[in-house]
């Protein structure tokens, strides 16, 4: 019957950055409800349409070089469209409108290795250091040249460009970077972060050449660029990639890192922080910097004097002791004193509270005797401190006192006592036998004086 048929529209959603390399099938199928054998199915082929883009960054575009010294200029290029291609290199001469005819000076390309090339392929979102090779053939002090860097998408009319320059000059350029605070491994440093966490960098760069004007420094930062946001500050000033620097002076560039939003424990890589001299960009320093995102929980806890104390009742007895973190997160600290026993009670002043990661707090415990003690008592216990919630981060510190009841005599132990009253059963018995002696020589001495009355 003509009732029968239904229409389904489907909306099908490509994203941004799907690839145009190959084609998606997609297969649709009609069944009885709760069926498992469909009555038919189609197969949808979408392909996505080719886009071609290219984009090209430069360190620097001008440079200086001696005559007959090749001077290179580090070209990156990427493949900012969804399909591979074929990127041709070309060096022209500027004032060529027209084509692409030959600079004044000798020019060419070579990849990473030193080998010379035309052309690259890259896969969509890939990039690629190539160098632009130019031969100085000027001989006096300030010659000059200049060259248009051509990059262009084979079969489209895409391309990228950029006019550098070349100088000749008889001085020497150059730009060193090393960690304010070396490592055990040269040029390499070793950092932890918590997720969303950030810390601050610092690095040294030195002008190594002898232009008596000074030259620029150019400071470049690659790697995880998803995963970890940075920024360079000079004496707490933001800058761009480049700064002023005297010659044989230096300068020390503070660069924050600071761990992206919705980034993870687990992440883990490289950053490589470049220096290189504006007019010298190919001789590159660098320090590699290895980021791993890790949340450290790491308190220290520690008592100030000894851990035992011998107080008169119904005296206090209080302990100094200080928490330190020496993780990389602000911890919230919880102090547990355990359960009282035989009516003595332990107090913890501020036994909550936040705690950044490298400072120190002071706490104090208190510990108070039963409000009925009739005899000398010794109470052992044990205080933790622990980031709120992981007990197994606690670190825990055992204290003894011992609480002297006013009926000991003098409030003294009972050793002590002992040896008191020993020493006094002594005294006393020596006592009894000078008195004793002395009775006895008094009694002679009336004796003699009855005796000699008599005669």
């Amino acid at each position: 019957s003509s009732n029968n048929k239904e229409t389904v529209s489907v909306d099908i959603f490509v994203p941004e950055d799907a690839s145009a390399e190959s084609d998606t099938v997609i297969s649709f199928t009609v069944g009885r409800g709760g069926g498992t054998t469909p009555y038919d199915s189609k197969d949808l082929t979408v392909s996505v349409a080719p886009r071609h883009e290219v984009s090209t960054s430069m360190v620097s575009d001008q440079q200086t070089g001696r005559s007959d010294q090749i001077v290179k200029f580090p070209i990156v290029v990427t493949n900012d469209g969804n399909i591979r291609d074929t990127f041709r290199l070309q060096a022209c001469d500027p004032g060529d409108q027209t084509g692409c005819s030959s600079p004044m000076w000798e020019s060419s390309f070579s990849d990473s290795d030193g080998n010379s090339i035309s052309q690259i392929v890259l896969d969509p979102g890939q990039s690629s250091q190539v160098y632009l090779d130019v031969l100085v053939e000027g001989e006096e002090d300030a010659d000059s040249a200049r060259v248009l860097v051509r990059i262009a998408i084979f079969g489209t009319s895409e391309s990228s460009e950029h006019t550098v320059s070349v100088v000749v000059s008889n001085y020497n350029y150059g730009m060193a970077v090393s960690p304010q605070s070396p490592g055990e491994i040269p040029g390499q440093m070793d950092v932890t972060l918590p997720p969303g966490g950030a810390l601050s960098t610092f690095f040294w760069i030195d002008n190594t050449g002898d232009y008596p004007a000074g030259d620029i420094a150019v400071i470049t930062i690659t790697g995880l660029e998803s995963s970890v946001s940075r920024s360079m500050f000079v004496d707490g000033v933001e800058i761009d990639d480049s700064i002023q620097i005297p010659r044989e002076g230096r300068v020390l560039v503070e660069v924050q890192m600071e761990v992206m939003e919705g980034v993870s424990n687990g992440v883990s890589g490289i950053i490589k922080v470049s220096a290189a001299s504006e007019r010298n960009a190919a001789q590159t320093t660098s320090v590699d910097v290895m980021i791993q995102v890790m949340t450290i929980h790491d308190l220290i806890f520690t008592l100030e004097g000894d851990d035992e104390q011998t107080v008169n009742y119904p005296d206090k007895a209080f302990f100094t002791m200080f928490v330190t973190n020496n993780g990389n997160v602000v911890e919230d600290v919880e102090i547990i004193s355990g359960e009282s026993l035989r009516g003595w009670t332990v107090d913890v002043i501020d036994d909550e509270f936040q705690l950044p990661p490298g400072e120190t707090r002071e706490i104090q415990v208190r510990a108070t005797p039963p409000s009925e003690l009739l005899s000398d008592d010794t109470y052992r216990f044990t205080v933790i401190a622990q980031p709120e919630g992981i007990p197994v981060a606690g670190q825990p510190i055992e204290l003894t006192v011992v609480s002297v009841t006013s009926n000991s005599f003098l409030n003294l132990s009972q050793t002590t006592q002992d040896l008191l009253v020993y020493g006094l059963t002594g005294f006393g018995a020596l006592l009894v036998i000078v008195l004793f002696m002395r009775s006895r020589a008094e009694n002679k001495r009336i004796i003699r004086a009855l005796e000699e009355d008599d005669s």
